[in-house]
């Protein structure tokens, strides 16, 4: 296919090739005995159609992707039929699982892809690729912030990860879970309509809850706080605000808890709580631009 006709075109070009070692490491490999070695060959041969494949996806060719993508799901088939018969070793049945749901994800089968991460799980309980396939999967599907679609599949992505039995990316999945509603309902956002963000707050708000020690919780939590300040909800933002500092006595962005506490109680109308919010946050956690900004706001209100 181009672009001066549908008449074929002839191209040529001269290559200099080098060649290492053997002449024929092709045909040493295909005709090798031992299980390993014959593994080896066929995830290499499934990772480059994956490769094909994607490079035939992302000029359009979406026919040829899968093709190239149904071979590597070939070879793969092949290499787990060789791990049931030999103890292969298990990275090498691992990375299987990887290369098998790209290819899958090549076709855009995703439901596809996300079973055979669980397989991956249930076979090795300990694995990471999995959870972190689940996050580049999602994180890839919220690039495109204009399709429904592939917002609705990466909540559906990071609902999986949620559901593994012990991942260190579970805080993460919940909070990019508030992050895709929250774009939903600006999609669905009419003309001169006020959106309103209240399902988005209740994932940040169980991010926040379930997962206390991560570093999504205090992010959560801003989020949530500034729903409540742009509701004017501030009796709940104050009890938030309150349960922060109680539960979190030492996290590192309770200046910014401060800052957001002394405009609610400047909205509130009690002028003296908020001056001593900002001249906690100026006196305990000076040089930052939380402070600064108390700083502004103390001058503003002494004058």
């Amino acid at each position: 296919a181009h672009l001066r006709g549908a008449d074929p075109e002839e191209r040529q070009t001269d290559v200099v090739v080098l060649v290492g070692g053997s002449t024929e490491p092709q045909s040493i490999v295909a005709h090798a005995s031992d299980a390993g070695i014959q593994a080896r060959k066929l995830l290499l041969e499934a990772q480059l159609l994956h490769k094909w494949g994607n490079i035939f996806k992302d000029v359009g060719l979406n026919n040829h992707a899968s093709e190239k993508a149904e071979e590597g799901l070939q070879r793969v088939d092949e290499l787990m039929a060789l791990a049931a018969r030999f103890s292969l070793e298990r990275r090498l049945v691992e990375e299987a699982f990887a290369v098998k749901w790209d290819l899958q994800l090549v076709q855009g089968n995703l439901s596809d892809a996300i079973a055979t991460c669980r397989a991956l799980v249930r076979l090795y309980p300990d694995t990471t690729l999995a959870d972190r396939a689940f996050m580049q999967i999602g994180n890839a599907r919220m690039m495109d912030k204009k399709d429904t679609t592939a917002i609705a599949s990466a909540i559906q992505v990071y609902n999986a990860v949620l559901s593994l039995p012990a991942s260190p990316f579970k805080a993460e999945a919940q909070f990019r879970i508030g992050e895709a509603i929250e774009q939903q309902i600006r999609l669905r956002q009419r003309p001169g309509e006020k959106p309103d963000f209240a399902p988005a707050m209740v994932a940040f708000k169980r991010c926040a809850e379930a997962y206390p020690e991560s570093s999504y919780a205090g992010d959560a939590y801003k989020r949530v706080i500034d729903y409540y300040i742009g509701t004017r909800d501030y009796a709940r933002c104050v009890e938030t605000l309150e349960r922060v500092f109680q539960d979190y006595p030492d996290a590192p962005w309770l200046d910014e808890m401060l800052l957001k506490w002394g405009v609610v109680n400047h909205r509130m109308g009690n002028r003296e709580a908020a001056l001593a919010k900002y001249q906690r946050l100026v006196e305990e956690y000076p040089g930052g631009q939380a402070a600064q900004q108390a700083a502004a706001f103390l001058q503003r209100l002494n004058q």
